[in-house]
């Protein structure tokens, strides 16, 4: 699933250790980014800024997000992306508007990016947005 439906794709991620720990890094920042803890929020910035490919960790980030937002609507393990995760996504409670702002932000900064803003500026705006959404988000209650 990751692959986007790509053999290819797939056979090179399968090998491809930097990818895999990439993947991890973007679970853990995400998981840092909802602590809602400042000091977390920009260290996480600082690490995407220092990333030899921020805009794949985003993406990874914006994956890991969609799968929360995707297990929020539907709760099914079938339509998550990253299904080898899917206990550790079912056992989290966000609100989906929130989700939905956190994910904005991040298309908000790739696009800046793409327009060459501030790398530094624009990953520690955007790690404090989503930090301040993504706290709020786990008050949902089932």
């Amino acid at each position: 699933r990751l692959s986007g439906g790509s053999m290819a794709r797939a056979l090179e991620l399968v090998g491809n250790e930097v990818f895999w720990e990439e993947r991890r890094l973007a679970r853990e920042y995400c998981r840092l980014l909802g602590t809602g803890d400042l000091w977390e929020s920009l260290d996480v910035a600082t690490a995407l800024g220092k990333s030899n490919n921020p805009g794949q960790m985003l993406d990874l980030m914006e994956l890991w997000l969609r799968d929360l937002l995707v297990w929020q609507l539907s709760q099914s393990a079938t339509l998550l992306i990253n299904y080898d995760y899917a206990e550790e996504i079912a056992g989290q409670q966000y609100a989906p508007e929130k989700l939905k702002k956190a994910l904005s932000e991040l298309h908000l900064t790739r696009r800046r990016l793409r327009q060459n803003a501030n790398k530094k500026l624009a990953l520690e705006v955007m790690a404090l947005k989503i930090s301040r959404e993504l706290p709020v988000a786990r008050e949902v209650t089932g």
